[in-house]
């Protein structure tokens, strides 16, 4: 991995990582590419690319206003890593996601796309909340800045965003709180389990943690899961993806705002877990079996287990 200390200057847009190897003389070739943003705005990178055993040239170049300025030349040599070692690089690697790209009003982690600085991803900052007690444990961030991001995102969440039933829009308006993408079953859900683990973590007496435990309980009992499940006949016991209200066409029964259904083995099992030990609005027990379990059998055993 390379790290280095990142640059706050007026007119900073994002850092190129060249590599050139040892032998010979330069021959700098840059890295990309980076991701769906198109470049790095975070002071690291992880070379996947190079040989393991060979031995290289690297350097950063930092584009502020439109010039690039390079920093000095490191050596390096890749290695495969031991298993510490790879669960340091990714925690790293989430922390610089979840904290670096947290947007600076919301707290919200930023979606991709052509969104990026304007929107937050509800889905994806759960994962990020659930992120926070390593990123505490392992010493990349202060508790008490921890703390104080997690708070804020969920003050925005919850005083500031649309809901319907409980349930959040899956991409926000990082500044407003507003959406157009719909109420998202699953994505609010994703984020209930980030908030409820942050609820769980930070069991301090200090007002910002006490804050925490009760926005995090607040969102969660205010989602009405049994108003989620379908109404159409043989699928009762299924949640419902989302509902849309702009979506709504009076004059057509068929354009309800809702679409899709959660069943079969996915991601998504979450929500009807939530749902089942919701102690506001509990699903019966039977849209487990029914919407998720009976889906998920393949009659395979793995390690003994079916």
């Amino acid at each position: 991995d390379l790290r280095w200390s990142p640059l706050y200057t007026h007119g900073f847009d994002h850092y190129n990582v060249y590599r050139s190897p040892l032998s010979g003389g330069p021959q700098w070739e840059a890295l990309s590419p980076w991701s769906e943003r198109g470049h790095a705005t975070l002071p690291a990178y992880s070379d996947f690319h190079a040989a393991n055993g060979g031995r290289w040239r690297y350097r950063i170049g930092a584009t502020v206003d439109g010039s690039e300025h390079f920093s000095t030349i490191r050596e390096a040599g890749p290695r495969a890593e031991n298993d510490e070692e790879y669960l340091e690089s990714v925690q790293w690697a989430t922390f610089m996601f979840s904290w670096q790209l947290a947007h600076p009003f919301s707290g919200l982690v930023e979606t991709n796309g052509p969104l990026l600085g304007s929107h937050g991803n509800v889905g994806s900052h759960g994962l990020s909340l659930s992120s926070a007690p390593a990123l505490i444990e392992r010493g990349y961030v202060d508790r008490r800045a921890a703390a104080d991001w997690v708070l804020r995102s969920l003050r925005f969440l919850y005083y500031h965003c649309d809901d319907y039933r409980g349930f959040l829009q899956h991409l926000i308006n990082a500044y407003t709180g507003k959406s157009r993408t719909g109420f998202d079953t699953s994505e609010t859900s994703f984020f209930i389990m980030g908030a409820l683990v942050a609820r769980q973590y930070f069991n301090g007496n200090s007002p910002a943690e006490t804050e925490i435990r009760e926005l995090g309980t607040r969102l969660y009992r205010r989602l009405d899961y049994p108003h989620m499940l379908s109404p159409e006949k043989g699928h009762e016991r299924h949640l419902r993806w989302g509902f849309n209200p702009r979506k709504v066409d009076p004059n057509d029964p068929a354009a309800d705002g809702w679409w899709g259904l959660i069943i079969g083995y996915h991601e998504s099992s979450s929500s009807y877990l939530l749902g089942l030990g919701s102690p506001t609005y509990p699903l019966p027990v039977e849209c487990w079996h029914d919407g998720w379990v009976k889906h998920a059998i393949n009659g395979r055993k793995y390690y003994g287990y079916r």
